[in-house]
């Protein structure tokens, strides 16, 4: 049971990541 929620904190946390490197990739295509 602890690992299927760790699992499952780590691709939420993965999630939240690609969310902020796809902002970054708006952002630098806003710029230029």
């Amino acid at each position: 049971m602890k690992r299927k929620i760790a699992m499952i904190s780590d691709i939420h946390g993965n999630s939240h990541a690609l969310k902020a490197v796809l902002k970054d990739i708006r952002n630098d295509n806003k710029f230029r």
